[in-house]
């Protein structure tokens, strides 16, 4: 069942991004709306819309991906660090979603 539940995790993950409008990097460096990578606190991920909340999880796990070196996925190991990380924000609403995510993949 869970190897279903990250199958389908990452299928909804991809069609998602595909369908992400795209923008100019002008638009987007004007655009209020853009949220930093380390601005962006806890009580703001988990306040943001499930489809938000799930591309900026998927975009902060690929960029420490990125910076290990990281090219394998490991979908159930990447659940499970978003797991402990959204606890960890909900008992820590004020620091920076980025850092935990970053301090629970270590």
């Amino acid at each position: 069942m869970k190897k279903y539940s990250s199958i389908l995790l990452f299928s909804t993950i991809a069609v998602g991004l595909i369908a992400l409008p795209v923008r100019s990097q002008s638009e987007a460096a004007n655009s209020e709306d853009v949220p930093s990578l380390t601005a962006m606190t806890c009580r703001q991920l988990l306040k943001s819309s499930g489809e938000e909340r799930t591309n900026s999880l998927i975009f902060m796990h690929g960029y420490i991906s990125g910076k290990k070196g990281e090219t394998q996925i490991d979908a159930p190991a990447l659940t499970n660090v978003t797991d402990r990380a959204i606890d960890t924000c909900i008992d820590n609403p004020e620091r920076s979603a980025f850092e935990v995510l970053e301090e629970v993949r270590q």
